[in-house]
């Protein structure tokens, strides 16, 4: 039998895609990629707006309730949430930010999405900052 030498230690991030929480990575300032696991307070923020109208000629008023008849509508989820980070990483939270590619991770495949802050905040005394935001996913159209 072979003499087995240790000659360095490796160490292997595993990231469980199992959870309530959701990976987003963007491109950095520098054109690399960052990756970030979101596990704070998940909600999803429906918002659907009437986009197209038809106006009809109404005869009887007595059957009626209205004169116009929705065509289309727009159909858009944002998702709101939240984490804490070291302090040593707030740079990297604000180039998420200001980041012009933003991806989500859905199931195995990265979807383009936007980012709004709601909040962004680090402890001048302390070690953590606090980063609040909104996902906003892409339209939907309705007909």
């Amino acid at each position: 039998m072979a003499d087995v030498y240790l000659t360095e230690y490796l160490q292997i991030d595993v990231q469980d895609t199992c959870g309530d929480g959701l990976y987003l990575r963007w491109i950095n300032d520098l054109g690399g990629i960052d990756t970030w696991y979101f596990s704070g307070n998940i909600a999803e923020l429906p918002q659907v707006e009437n986009v197209q109208y038809f106006e009809k000629f109404v005869d009887n008023l007595l059957n009626e309730r209205e004169n116009t008849r929705v065509l289309s509508k727009e159909y858009r989820e944002n998702i709101k949430c939240y984490t804490t980070f070291k302090k040593e990483n707030s740079e990297g939270m604000k180039q998420l930010l200001r980041s012009r590619c933003i991806q989500m991770l859905v199931l195995s495949e990265w979807y383009l999405v936007d980012v709004v802050a709601e909040s962004f905040t680090v402890e001048k005394h302390g070690g953590f900052g606090k980063m609040a935001i909104q996902i906003v996913l892409p339209k939907k159209y309705i007909k």
